[in-house]
Formats: structure tokens, C-alpha cells, sequence
């Protein structure tokens, strides 16, 4: 009887300390917000990630409001150097390979933008334009300390619905509190030697591999790892993984220009990228990296 009566109460002060916590329309956004990113059931996931937006929507109004997507690791949270844009992305799985992308964007002068992602499919958006409408959805963590036009370059990184993984470099403006994605930057030789123009740079790679990007100030060139395609002796999967050379795009005249001599080339030094994660014990998910 004691021990039943001991379950009751402790019940109900469980009860009382959460209906406690829930008290403001802030803490009842952290709750929904850490829910999303930590509850297994897909169903539960999409109650939580909607409540969550449907929170943040009313709460989000102006740029200081940004200190409100500070409490949990898994928003990934970069700037440009000169204070002008700030991201707040994050993805969730709502179920195996079902993405989800969100992001907030804080600019100067203008109001907070929110940006939910769109199936797409991402072997055909590098050439196009995009803005919050059709975007197609990735978690942004490095901002480049230069502009092309008025467009920032940023790093990107997401998984896509078909199992493949993506490091992105992506050029991003606002013009009159829109927000642009894309621009015809990226400068390259087609097939035939012609001269023609990318609208961002995205790197597909397997899961089990890894791609590094790295943005060398003196030089101004991009570099990352040459993906190349294997596949597995024992069982016949295709894998893209990098092969121990890399390429480049080097920024001329406005445009990031590719540069063709350095592909299948070995550097003496390994692009790395930025340690936007040095002395954080947790990766861009918010999990416990591996010692």
C-alpha cells in the first residue's frame, strides 16, 4: 500500500514540476524543440517539429530573437564576419532518410526569414536560383570572409533521401529582405571546352566516407577532395569516396573559376576544414564525437 501510494505521488509531482516548466510559450518551445530532435516515433517527431515551428513563428520577430535557437547543440549557428547575416539551420529525421531542413535567417534591416526545405531533387538544382519558396533544404557552417556581388559563400552540408551525403558551397544574398540562394559564379569548361557557369558546387559522397572543404585566405582557392567512384569486392555496392587527390575553384574577377590542373593531383598538405568545431566535444548533429 505504502509503495503504490509512493508511485501515486511521485506521479503526480512529475506531473506538477512539467506543467511547471511549460508555464511560458519560450519554455513550451524548448520542450517541442528538443522533442523533435530526441523522440524515435516518426509520428511523434512531426507533433513535435510542428508545434516547434508553429512556437517559433509567433516567438522569432526580430534579429535579437536569435538567442532563442541558442539551447540545444543540434542548431548549427555560423555568421558572416561582418555581423550581417546570421544562419540558424538544422535538420531532423523524421523517419530513415526522410530529411527535414529548417533554417532561420537574421539580416540587418530586415525581419527574421524562415526557410523549410522542399523534396528536390539534387542533381539538377545547380543550375538555378532559389529563394525561400523552393529551397532545397541543408544545414550551413562556415561563412567565407569575402563577397561576389553582393553574395556571401558559404559551406553547407546535408544527407539526401537517396542515402548519399552532400557537401555544398553555396552563394547566398538579401535583396529588399528576400533571400536569394544561387548565382552564376561558379565558372567552369564544359564537355566540349565551352565556357559555362554553376549556380552553387555540390560534392556527393557515400555515407561511410567523408569529403573536407577548406577556404585558404592567401591563395583564395576552395579546396576539397575529389570524389571518385569504387565499388565494393564483396558486395558490389557503388560507393563515392575521395581517392586522395583534390580540385579547387579559385576566386577571380568575381567568379569562383575551377581550376582543372589541380584535379587528380596530390597536395602535400590535406585540405582540413575550418575548426568551427575545435574544442567542442560534440559534431554538427550534437552528438558525442568518437575519441
Amino acid at each position: 500500500m505504502k509503495f503504490t501510494l509512493y508511485i501515486v505521488l511521485l506521479l503526480f509531482s512529475e506531473k506538477q514540476l512539467s506543467a511547471q516548466a511549460l508555464t511560458s510559450p519560450i519554455d513550451s518551445m524548448k520542450f517541442y524543440g528538443d522533442a523533435m530532435f530526441s523522440l524515435k516515433l516518426p509520428e511523434n517527431k512531426a507533433f513535435a517539429e510542428a508545434h516547434f515551428q508553429e512556437l517559433a513563428s509567433r516567438l522569432i520577430q526580430n534579429n535579437n530573437d536569435s538567442n532563442l535557437l541558442t539551447f540545444h547543440p543540434s542548431f548549427i549557428i555560423t555568421e558572416s564576419d561582418d555581423h550581417s547575416i546570421k544562419i540558424i539551420s538544422w535538420q531532423i529525421e523524421i523517419q530513415n532518410k526522410d530529411y527535414h531542413y529548417c533554417a532561420y535567417i537574421f539580416s540587418k534591416n530586415n525581419k527574421p526569414v524562415f526557410l523549410k526545405s522542399i523534396n528536390r531533387n539534387l542533381d539538377r538544382i545547380n543550375y538555378e536560383s532559389m529563394d525561400r519558396d523552393n529551397w532545397y533544404g541543408a544545414m550551413y557552417y562556415h561563412f567565407l570572409p569575402i563577397t561576389l556581388d553582393g553574395f556571401y559563400t558559404v559551406f553547407g552540408y546535408r544527407f539526401s533521401n537517396t542515402g548519399f551525403k552532400y557537401r555544398i558551397i553555396e552563394l547566398i544574398k538579401i535583396e529588399d529582405g528576400k533571400v536569394i540562394f544561387g548565382a552564376p559564379r561558379f565558372k567552369y569548361k564544359d564537355a566540349k571546352g565551352e565556357e559555362d557557369f554553376g549556380y552553387r558546387k555540390l560534392i556527393a559522397y557515400s555515407p561511410s566516407a567523408n569529403v573536407a572543404l577548406k577556404y585558404d585566405e592567401e591563395s583564395k582557392m576552395i579546396y576539397y577532395d575529389h570524389v571518385e567512384q569504387f565499388t565494393d569486392p564483396k558486395s558490389a555496392e557503388i560507393i563515392l569516396a575521395p581517392d586522395g587527390t583534390f580540385e579547387s575553384y579559385e576566386l577571380n574577377d568575381q567568379y569562383w573559376n575551377y581550376n582543372p590542373y589541380l584535379k587528380l593531383k596530390t597536395l602535400d598538405t590535406p585540405p582540413r576544414e575550418k575548426p568551427v568545431l575545435d574544442g567542442n566535444k560534440k559534431d554538427l548533429f550534437g552528438k558525442e564525437k568518437p575519441k
